[in-house]
């Protein structure tokens, strides 16, 4: 239920993350979890990057609600 009001706020407020956020975090998760080829496949397949953009979308909204 939260992800789903997070997900409305976000839409209202406009807040998005661009291809270059989601890029960065991928090659994060390259570099923190590199001893680990299923994790790393994930993270570059477009269910990861999608969830990836996900949680960025759900951080900024919870960080602007803050603000």
């Amino acid at each position: 239920m939260v992800l789903l009001v997070l997900s409305k706020v976000a839409e209202a407020e406009g807040v998005t993350v661009d291809d270059a956020d989601v890029d960065a975090e991928v090659a994060r998760g390259r570099e923190r979890y590199e001893g680990d080829a299923k994790l790393v496949r994930y993270f570059d397949s477009e269910r990861g990057r999608n969830f990836i953009r996900s949680t960025l979308r759900r951080s900024r909204t919870v960080e602007h609600l803050v603000d």
